[in-house]
């Protein structure tokens, strides 16, 4: 199943790439994800995220320590992959949109200004919403596979208390 979720996400991207490269603006993508406020954005994510599985991680049972801990190593040596994978949801939100909008609208030049005109700056409403929504999702999907990888469907209510 998740082989084809991944073909699913590959060919989302392609179209993001797609669009943007038909519309000229993938340097701009580019350096809108390489923009202040969103490494920001992810890089507090990221840490919120460690916070997150560390106080997780301290709350595991005695027998289940040594697996939490792995786990919570595995994903603070990941900030890489956590970054990829933001960009490329990034890349799919904004751009599989703009692939199917294409197909069916023949004014590339106003799509173009209009794109510009959002993602200029990386402090743009629309770029903090999606960045936002993105991240929080990776988020709890991070957790949910954390508490699954370590725990299984039996999740101790001390690891998930306040």
């Amino acid at each position: 199943m998740s082989e084809k979720i991944m073909e699913k996400a590959n060919e989302f991207l392609a179209q993001a790439e797609y669009a943007f490269n038909r519309l000229g603006i993938s340097a701009d993508i580019e350096a809108l994800l390489e923009s202040k406020q969103v490494v920001y954005t992810v890089d507090r994510a990221y840490n919120a995220c460690v916070d997150v599985l560390q106080h997780m991680t301290q709350k595991a049972p005695k027998s289940m320590v040594e697996t939490a801990e792995n786990n919570l190593k595995s994903f603070q040596n990941g900030k890489d992959t956590f970054i990829s994978d933001f960009k490329a949801n990034f890349k799919r939100v904004v751009g599989v949109p703009l692939f199917y909008h294409l197909q069916m609208s023949g004014d590339e030049e106003k799509m173009k200004n209009s794109i510009l005109m959002n993602i200029q700056s990386g402090e743009s409403v629309e770029v903090q919403i999606a960045t936002k929504q993105i991240v929080d999702k990776m988020i709890m999907d991070i957790t949910k596979d954390y508490l699954l990888s370590t725990y299984g469907n039996v999740i101790p209510a001390e690891v998930i208390s306040v």
